[in-house]
């Protein structure tokens, strides 16, 4: 019931290329499509086969860092969704030392899908804005200028470090 509540995946593995999953909670059929069964022990697939090709040498060193500092550690990555679809997520973690003596991560991955697309979204927005010829501008509802790009630097000859922060009155008294 309380791996349930977590609104993420909760994990242990072992710290080898696979990541091979000792436990892994329901949660991950949402987020990768297929259920935690296939990846105990590594029966159907690993968890390093969902993980996207292009990030998994650099999860596999940021955790090795981690492991060999014993501190915890906080990553982000891409997973690949069975329908084929990318799907963002954060992942925290820390190397524990069981009672056997072998040494395993637990952590809980969290899906920041939609967060993440928005954020490159309002990159695309901003490099639209930016690199426009024209004059694009924004204030709050007193008037204070809160983003100038370089088409009203060019229109109104102010830099946009002189005019953020300054009301747009300062263009037309």
């Amino acid at each position: 019931g309380l791996v349930a509540n977590i609104p993420g995946t909760v994990f242990r593995c072992d710290i080898d290329a696979d990541w091979t999953m000792e436990f892994l909670s329901e949660a991950i059929e949402e987020l990768v499509g297929y259920p935690s069964s296939d990846f105990i022990g590594n029966r159907t697939r690993s968890f390093a086969s969902v993980v996207h090709p292009e990030d998994r040498k650099r999860l596999a060193a940021e955790i090795d860092v981690s492991v060999s500092d014993r501190r915890p550690y906080t990553t982000d990555y891409r997973v690949i969704h069975r329908d084929g679809s990318v799907r963002y997520v954060i992942e925290q973690g820390q190397a524990v030392m069981n009672a056997d003596g072998r040494v395993r991560l637990d952590g809980a991955i969290f899906d920041v899908t939609e967060r993440r697309r928005a954020e490159i979204e309002g990159l695309k927005l901003a490099a639209i804005v930016e690199s426009s010829d024209d004059a694009i501008v924004s204030t709050q509802l007193d008037g204070t200028v809160t983003s100038w790009n370089k088409g009203a630097e060019a229109l109104f000859g102010y830099t946009a470090a002189e005019m953020v922060g300054e009301s747009i009155s300062t263009l037309a008294p």
